[in-house]
Protein backbone atom coordinates (compact mmCIF):
# COMPACT_ATOMS: atom_id res chain seq x y z
CA UNK A 1 0.00 0.00 0.00
CA UNK A 2 1.89 3.20 -1.14
CA UNK A 3 -1.17 5.92 -0.60
CA UNK A 4 -3.99 6.29 1.67
CA UNK A 5 -6.18 9.30 1.63
CA UNK A 6 -9.84 10.60 2.19
CA UNK A 7 -10.49 13.06 0.02
CA UNK A 8 -13.52 15.64 0.33
CA UNK A 9 -13.85 18.12 -2.81
CA UNK A 10 -15.92 21.55 -2.48
CA UNK A 11 -18.75 22.76 -4.22
CA UNK A 12 -17.53 25.09 -7.07
CA UNK A 13 -13.87 24.02 -6.36
CA UNK A 14 -12.11 22.95 -9.16
CA UNK A 15 -11.37 18.79 -8.76
CA UNK A 16 -7.86 18.84 -10.52
CA UNK A 17 -6.14 15.05 -11.53
CA UNK A 18 -5.34 15.47 -15.00
CA UNK A 19 -5.18 12.90 -17.85
CA UNK A 20 -2.72 10.46 -16.98
CA UNK A 21 -1.75 6.87 -16.74
CA UNK A 22 -1.23 4.89 -13.75
CA UNK A 23 2.01 3.49 -12.38
CA UNK A 24 -0.04 1.39 -9.99
CA UNK A 25 -3.39 0.51 -8.72
CA UNK A 26 -5.72 2.92 -7.80
CA UNK A 27 -8.96 2.02 -5.47
CA UNK A 28 -11.55 4.57 -5.22
CA UNK A 29 -14.67 4.04 -2.95
CA UNK A 30 -17.03 7.00 -3.24
CA UNK A 31 -18.50 7.69 0.28
CA UNK A 32 -20.83 10.69 -0.73
CA UNK A 33 -21.63 12.99 -4.09
CA UNK A 34 -20.25 12.11 -7.68
CA UNK A 35 -17.01 11.28 -9.15
CA UNK A 36 -16.22 10.22 -13.04
CA UNK A 37 -13.45 8.71 -14.33
CA UNK A 38 -12.62 9.53 -18.30
CA UNK A 39 -11.20 6.26 -18.99
CA UNK A 40 -10.31 6.05 -23.10
CA UNK A 41 -12.76 7.20 -24.67
CA UNK A 42 -16.07 5.94 -22.19
CA UNK A 43 -17.14 8.00 -18.73
CA UNK A 44 -17.51 6.32 -15.72
CA UNK A 45 -20.17 7.61 -13.19
CA UNK A 46 -19.33 6.75 -9.85
CA UNK A 47 -22.15 7.77 -6.70
CA UNK A 48 -22.07 7.40 -3.05
CA UNK A 49 -21.60 3.40 -2.45
CA UNK A 50 -19.82 2.48 -6.01
CA UNK A 51 -16.02 2.14 -5.81
CA UNK A 52 -13.39 1.18 -8.91
CA UNK A 53 -10.38 -0.30 -8.97
CA UNK A 54 -8.22 0.98 -11.71
CA UNK A 55 -5.18 -0.76 -13.37
CA UNK A 56 -1.77 0.75 -14.02
CA UNK A 57 -1.14 2.07 -17.56
CA UNK A 58 -4.31 2.71 -18.23
CA UNK A 59 -5.04 6.44 -19.40
CA UNK A 60 -7.64 8.58 -17.21
CA UNK A 61 -9.05 11.50 -16.12
CA UNK A 62 -10.93 12.06 -13.05
CA UNK A 63 -13.21 14.74 -12.15
CA UNK A 64 -16.72 15.93 -10.55
CA UNK A 65 -19.25 17.23 -12.61
CA UNK A 66 -19.92 21.04 -12.53
CA UNK A 67 -17.13 20.89 -9.84
CA UNK A 68 -20.10 18.78 -7.49
CA UNK A 69 -18.95 18.29 -3.58
CA UNK A 70 -17.51 14.76 -3.10
CA UNK A 71 -16.59 12.67 -0.50
CA UNK A 72 -14.38 9.44 -1.15
CA UNK A 73 -11.49 7.16 0.18
CA UNK A 74 -8.40 6.88 -2.33
CA UNK A 75 -5.73 3.96 -2.03
CA UNK A 76 -2.74 3.22 -4.21
CA UNK A 77 -1.18 0.13 -4.32
CA UNK A 78 0.15 -3.09 -5.79
CA UNK A 79 -1.13 -6.31 -6.23
CA UNK A 80 2.79 -7.92 -6.37
CA UNK A 81 5.28 -7.39 -4.04
CA UNK A 82 8.80 -5.67 -6.12
CA UNK A 83 11.66 -4.22 -4.02
CA UNK A 84 12.48 -2.12 -6.97
CA UNK A 85 9.03 0.10 -6.83
CA UNK A 86 9.32 -0.12 -2.95
CA UNK A 87 10.58 3.67 -2.51
CA UNK A 88 7.86 5.16 -5.27
CA UNK A 89 6.81 8.14 -3.74
CA UNK A 90 3.11 9.36 -4.05
CA UNK A 91 4.43 13.31 -4.81
CA UNK A 92 6.61 12.60 -7.19
CA UNK A 93 4.19 10.13 -9.06
CA UNK A 94 0.73 11.66 -8.85
CA UNK A 95 0.69 14.53 -6.28
CA UNK A 96 2.74 17.13 -7.84
CA UNK A 97 0.58 17.29 -10.94
CA UNK A 98 -3.26 17.87 -9.59
CA UNK A 99 -3.07 21.17 -10.35
CA UNK A 100 -5.94 23.15 -11.83
CA UNK A 101 -3.67 24.53 -14.68
CA UNK A 102 -2.36 20.91 -15.69
CA UNK A 103 -4.62 19.05 -17.99
CA UNK A 104 -2.28 16.21 -18.88
CA UNK A 105 0.52 14.70 -17.64
CA UNK A 106 2.94 12.47 -20.19
CA UNK A 107 4.51 9.01 -18.27
CA UNK A 108 7.85 8.84 -16.56
CA UNK A 109 9.92 6.03 -17.66
CA UNK A 110 11.46 5.57 -14.30
CA UNK A 111 8.25 4.25 -13.16
CA UNK A 112 7.13 1.83 -16.41
CA UNK A 113 8.45 -2.01 -16.45
CA UNK A 114 5.96 -3.54 -18.36
CA UNK A 115 7.89 -6.78 -17.11
CA UNK A 116 6.56 -5.98 -13.79
CA UNK A 117 3.88 -8.68 -12.28
CA UNK A 118 1.79 -6.10 -11.63
CA UNK A 119 1.50 -5.32 -15.59
CA UNK A 120 -1.68 -6.68 -16.40
CA UNK A 121 -2.74 -8.65 -13.47
CA UNK A 122 -5.68 -6.86 -13.95
CA UNK A 123 -6.41 -6.18 -17.71
CA UNK A 124 -9.04 -3.26 -17.39
CA UNK A 125 -10.84 -1.25 -14.60
CA UNK A 126 -13.62 -2.55 -12.42
CA UNK A 127 -16.20 -0.99 -11.27
CA UNK A 128 -18.96 -2.02 -8.51
CA UNK A 129 -22.27 0.19 -7.62
CA UNK A 130 -23.86 0.47 -4.38
CA UNK A 131 -21.00 -2.02 -2.63
CA UNK A 132 -19.45 -0.15 -0.35
CA UNK A 133 -21.15 -0.90 3.07
CA UNK A 134 -19.84 0.88 7.29
CA UNK A 135 -17.74 -2.39 7.31
CA UNK A 136 -15.58 -1.25 3.86
CA UNK A 137 -15.47 2.30 5.22
CA UNK A 138 -14.38 1.39 8.67
CA UNK A 139 -11.16 -0.65 7.05
CA UNK A 140 -10.80 2.42 4.64
CA UNK A 141 -10.76 4.62 7.76
CA UNK A 142 -8.03 1.93 9.87
CA UNK A 143 -5.52 1.86 6.00
CA UNK A 144 -5.77 5.64 6.49
CA UNK A 145 -5.50 6.09 10.36
CA UNK A 146 -2.51 3.38 9.89
CA UNK A 147 -1.16 5.48 6.63
CA UNK A 148 -1.08 8.89 8.86
CA UNK A 149 0.86 7.34 11.54
CA UNK A 150 3.59 5.87 9.56
CA UNK A 151 3.80 8.77 7.67
CA UNK A 152 4.76 10.54 10.84
CA UNK A 153 8.21 8.80 10.60
CA UNK A 154 9.93 6.10 8.64
CA UNK A 155 7.37 2.95 7.95
CA UNK A 156 8.45 0.34 9.75
CA UNK A 157 7.99 -3.52 8.21
CA UNK A 158 4.74 -3.64 10.67
CA UNK A 159 3.46 -0.32 9.81
CA UNK A 160 3.60 -2.03 5.93
CA UNK A 161 2.23 -5.57 7.34
CA UNK A 162 -1.08 -3.67 9.38
CA UNK A 163 -1.86 -1.80 5.77
CA UNK A 164 -1.06 -4.88 3.90
CA UNK A 165 -3.40 -6.40 6.10
CA UNK A 166 -6.55 -4.07 6.18
CA UNK A 167 -5.98 -4.06 2.29
CA UNK A 168 -6.77 -7.91 2.29
CA UNK A 169 -9.59 -7.65 4.85
CA UNK A 170 -10.86 -4.87 2.61
CA UNK A 171 -10.37 -7.45 -0.69
CA UNK A 172 -12.27 -9.94 0.97
CA UNK A 173 -15.07 -8.06 2.33
CA UNK A 174 -15.84 -6.96 -1.56
CA UNK A 175 -15.24 -10.37 -2.67
CA UNK A 176 -17.99 -12.10 -0.23
CA UNK A 177 -21.23 -13.70 -1.50
CA UNK A 178 -23.10 -10.81 0.98
CA UNK A 179 -21.81 -8.12 -1.72
CA UNK A 180 -22.94 -9.99 -4.42
CA UNK A 181 -19.89 -8.74 -6.47
CA UNK A 182 -19.15 -10.93 -9.64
Amino acid sequence: VRFVNKIITGKDEIHACPMRQLYDYQLVCVLEGNLNFRIGEEVVELYSGDLIILPPFVWTYEFCKDNSFCKYYIAHFDFFYNKSRTGWQIEDMYLKFCRPWINRVEPDEKFIDKSDRNFGALKSFAVEKNVVTDKTIDLLQKMLDAYRSACRKERSGSEDLLLKSHMLKLFALLASPANGIS
